[in-house]
């Protein structure tokens, strides 16, 4: 089963947002990181604040990936750690009318591509012992995915039965209504 959950916010944040990151890129273009970075920080943080749906993994991860690149690798991986820790947090601001079951399923997915990232950094830094590791939680978080997936599955199904349920009912109520046109309605 694949859940997709497609918004394009167009707010001024979003915006706001997607300007910086074409400027962060800008300035990494023409060689100034440091300037990119601080730009990335900025973004970050509005992503934070609002927490808009529609944001790729790959923008959250820009700012870690960059500060690897500057050779801030210890300053990178605290970024990927506290992506980390307030993903779940972020997920539920995004997704309010989202059963939890799918929050988790989409925090899962969006860990193990996390973890993937750190794994690849790791392996960039020449440290794959701790490649490794990142390797294997984002196994692991891709095992919870495929758990929560079920839920989701039988949550799904419990719509669905509830749906065809009320449909139902509603045809019986129909044809009363046709047999007895007197009845209140």
């Amino acid at each position: 089963m694949t859940v997709k959950i497609i918004v394009t916010p167009d707010a001024p944040q979003h915006r706001a947002i997607g300007e910086m990151h074409k400027k962060a890129t800008a300035l990494l273009g023409d060689g100034h990181i440091d300037r990119a970075i601080d730009v990335l920080r900025e973004a970050h943080l509005l992503m934070r604040e609002e927490a808009f749906q529609g944001y790729a993994v790959d923008k959250w991860c820009r700012l870690p990936l960059v500060l690897q690149q500057a050779g801030r690798f210890d300053e990178a991986m605290r970024e990927f750690e506290q992506l980390l820790s307030d993903l779940h947090a972020i997920r539920l601001k995004q997704l309010p009318q989202y059963p939890e079951e799918i929050v988790l399923l989409l925090t899962h997915r969006i860990r193990a591509a996390i973890y993937d990232r750190m794994r690849r950094a790791c392996k960039r830094e020449k440290r794959l012992d701790v490649a490794e590791r990142y390797a294997a939680l984002a196994e692991e978080e891709l095992r919870r995915a495929d758990e929560a997936d079920k839920k989701v599955e039988a949550w799904e199904e419990k719509r669905r039965a509830a749906f065809q349920k009320a449909r139902s009912d509603r045809h019986l109520m129909d044809a009363f209504y046709k047999e007895y046109p007197q009845s209140y309605r």
